[in-house]
């Protein structure tokens, strides 16, 4: 690859920071957007971020400039243009993932409005080629076959990610028509970790249903398991009777994320002129049916059940299915698609059969990487106590002026002695008392004899539960909340505990002010 110089929004990103890596393994020059209160600041951050990614040799950073900025500012937040000289291409990244309605806000100005003002950058800038790094999925609720064409961005969405990206594929056709630039559209199937090391910085989309799998799994394996669901065979078989969304004919398309910067880097080489798309996906993704046989064997686990949306939404919501509802409900739309993406445009270009990853391997891969992402967020590596104050003020004073007081509102019935651990923190775990729905006692060093269940929290995500930013289920899918002891108890309290933390949301500064 001849060495160029480019320009990488979300670089910060999964995506995009493995996109920069990239291109600075092959020696080219990297100008990226960071958001960062100074140039020095968002390199470090952005250099933090490419340092965790394994790699078999180390990264040049002299050809890596960053500059802060922001791409919902109109030139992204950037006043001097003459830095950006010589570049020939822009590769935008950045986006805004969440798919919750009351966030759709946000989703239109980072993926509308960003994805404008990076075009309009790059315009300015006499940029030639701009890539868009977009989603399979602007094709909404369609079913059979999707080209590779702006023709197919219509119909109904199933949620606001979806809408704000096809709004910008739109956009940007309408701008680059209009000025001359040649854009490129990248639509990427669901990215997980690259093919080798199956390296992921977070667990979301596959990995959120993964995570409660492999953690009863391996209680299994450590004889911690009590549930009178779950049973235990002699061959060390669990049988977990779990129904699962999904038509066992729809195809979940799955793309490792070296195979996204592969396409990417082929279609830079090869400069295309004008508007063109590009399915970056599966050659033949597995089924539903396929992908609950994969994870069933190789966690050695039966009883797993795919279920029409509509049953699904019927069941009772206790034990597992009430932790797993929120993230099914959430993914359903992508287990139950019938949408098949033309690739003969991409196919022509890597003058090769795209690859497949539709067999067990591949969730062997993901499966034993997300086992390494939790226990290494279960070892405590943090040295300064300085950093947490704010935690040990919540227990000490916040929590503690509580005691004597109903968790909740009309909870009467409900006792539970448990303990709150941390696991990246040089903290002493705390126990909790509660009785007949009281709040009865706050303690340190988790003194509680024989706890109902053991809360294992990284303190990052104690702070987001505790600020009302993430509920227990949801930090517990992310791999940083994890249960000990009786798991249906600690289901049920995490239940409790959320509706706790909504009606009395912690803010450090309000609390100390107060006391």
């Amino acid at each position: 690859m001849e060495k160029e110089k480019f320009f990488v929004t979300g670089a910060t990103g999964f995506i995009g920071s493995q996109i920069v890596k990239s291109l600075l393994d092959r020696g080219n020059t990297v100008f990226c957007l960071v958001r960062g209160s100074s140039d020095e600041e968002a390199r470090k951050r952005l250099i933090n971020i490419l340092s965790d990614i394994p790699s078999e040799k180390a990264v040049n950073y002299n050809n890596l400039h960053v500059f802060s900025g922001d791409v919902t500012k109109p030139d992204c937040g950037l006043h001097d243009r003459g830095k950006l000289s010589g570049i020939t291409s822009f590769i935008h990244s950045a986006a805004n993932i969440d798919f919750t309605e009351s966030r759709k806000g946000l989703s239109s100005t980072v993926n509308v409005d960003g994805a404008m003002h990076a075009i309009s950058l790059a315009r300015k800038c006499s940029i030639p080629y701009f890539f868009h790094i977009s989603t399979a999925y602007v094709s909404g609720k369609r079913k059979g076959l999707i080209l590779e064409s702006l023709d197919e961005v219509q119909g109904d969405f199933n949620n606001v990610y979806e809408k704000s990206k096809a709004m910008a594929e739109v956009s940007l056709s309408n701008y680059a028509k209009d000025n001359n630039i040649n854009l490129t559209v990248l639509r990427l199937g669901i990215v997980v970790g690259d093919s080798v090391s199956g390296y992921m910085p977070k667990l979301n989309t596959i990995y959120s249903f993964l995570v409660p799998l492999i953690r009863i799994r391996e209680k299994a394996d450590r004889e911690e398991l009590k549930d009178r669901y779950i049973k235990i065979y002699k061959d060390n078989r669990v049988h977990l009777p779990l129904k699962v969304v999904g038509y066992g004919n729809a195809r979940l398309n799955l793309v490792p994320v070296d195979f996204v910067v592969t396409s990417l880097l082929a279609l830079v080489l090869l400069k295309r002129k004008g508007i063109c798309f590009y399915h970056i996906v599966d050659a033949n993704p597995p089924s539903m049916n396929n992908v609950v046989q994969y994870v069933s064997e190789i966690l050695n686990m039966t009883g797993l059940e795919l279920v029409s949306p509509e049953e699904y939404l019927t069941l009772p919501k206790k034990g597992i299915h009430k932790i797993l509802f929120k993230q099914n409900s959430q993914y359903m739309h992508y287990t139950i698609s019938r949408a098949l993406y033309d690739r003969r445009e991409l196919t022509s270009v890597l003058k090769s059969e795209l690859p497949s990853w539709n067999d067990k391997k591949i969730y062997s891969l993901l499966i034993d990487f997300t086992k390494k992402y939790l226990h290494s967020h279960s070892t405590k590596t943090e040295v300064c106590t300085d950093r947490y104050e704010d935690i040990i003020h919540y227990f000490q004073v916040f929590l503690k002026k509580r005691t004597g007081q109903r968790l909740i509102k009309n909870l009467r019935t409900f006792t539970s002695h448990f303990v709150i651990d941390f696991t990246d923190a040089p903290l002493k775990p705390w126990a909790i008392t509660i009785d007949q729905g009281l709040l009865i006692s706050v303690s340190q060093n988790g003194s509680v004899q024989n706890p109902h269940c053991r809360y294992l929290v990284t303190a990052g995500a104690f702070r987001d539960i505790i600020e009302g930013r993430m509920s227990p289920q949801e930090g517990f899918f992310k791999g940083e909340v994890d249960i000990h002891g009786d798991i249906r108890h600690g289901l049920k309290l995490a239940s409790l505990m959320e509706i706790f933390f909504k009606e009395y949301p912690y803010r450090e500064a309000e609390s100390k002010n107060n006391n």
